[in-house]
């Protein structure tokens, strides 16, 4: 069996999946298709090798194994997260937080709210209408500038999303095809491989609410605020700076609540409106 190995990047973060099994070869493959990268020019921030030794499925670095499995879907799944980790952990110069972007006419719209608030049927809605999706759950804002880096993590669409958009979600490895979910790279639904910085438009707060019409709600930036600081995957490490960045992006970019059913009829909302 050859060795084959990839890169992949995000931001100034890079690390490298290394082995010889065919089968572990396409998996690492289909993991973050969109931060997909050459050699050339990369510190290499870590290093793991995927392996298979009696039966299972290991991924190892130089300190020994990580994480182990007896199939493919639950190996990808926690190779997925480690690798979801470790970027994570070396993206720590980023505002990280839990909310899914868009970018539509070369500007970043940021959909920022708790798991099972919609952010991920809606950023398929906008996609299916033209927008760029590119992640499910991590938004990185550089301090400086407050422009948004694409985190080109898979989204994972579960059942209800399925149902709505089944012209999105066929043909996947059976490794990303779980009963409740599948993993489905945002290259799928307009993403791509281009990590240019862009600047943010707007900040939105998705409600998903049975049998609700669509309706957008402005909100003021003292409440766009606190909800930004509930969904804030750094304001452990950067303390008072976080509550200094976060104040800066309300100021700076209007914030709306948006309240849906249909993700459809949501994102046909926001493309009608002034957001």
């Amino acid at each position: 069996m050859g060795r084959w190995q990839f890169h992949y990047r995000i931001a100034d973060c890079a690390i490298v999946l290394q082995g010889t099994d065919s089968r572990l070869e396409a998996l690492a493959a289909s993991l973050y298709e969109g931060a997909r990268c050459e050699q050339a020019g990369l510190q290499i921030h870590a290093c793991f090798d995927l392996d298979v030794h009696a039966g299972s499925f290991m991924l190892k670095c130089a300190e020994g194994e990580i994480v182990a499995a007896d199939s493919l879907n639950k190996f990808f799944q926690l190779v997925e997260w480690q690798l979801t980790e470790t970027f994570m952990r070396g993206l720590k110069s980023f505002y990280q937080l839990h909310a899914a972007v868009a970018v539509c006419k070369g500007r970043a719209l940021i959909l920022c709210g708790p798991s099972e608030a919609g952010k991920t049927s809606l950023l398929i809605g906008w996609a299916a209408s033209g927008a760029l999706a590119y992640t499910d759950e991590i938004a990185l804002i550089a301090e400086g500038d407050l422009q948004v880096l694409p985190f080109p993590r898979d989204l994972i669409v579960h059942q209800g999303t399925q149902r709505l958009f089944p012209e999105w979600v066929a043909d996947l490895p059976t490794w990303k095809d779980f009963d409740a979910y599948r993993f489905v790279s945002p290259i799928v639904f307009g993403g791509h491989s281009s990590q240019a910085p862009v600047p943010c438009r707007a900040l939105l707060f998705p409600v998903r609410k049975s049998g609700a019409g669509a309706v957008l709600h402005p909100l003021g930036q003292a409440e766009a605020a606190s909800r930004l600081l509930q969904q804030s995957f750094s304001l452990w490490d950067w303390g008072e700076a976080a509550v200094e960045m976060v104040g800066r992006l309300v100021e700076s970019c209007p914030a709306n609540e948006i309240v849906f059913a249909d993700a459809r009829e949501a994102a046909a909302l926001l493309l009608d409106s002034e957001v």
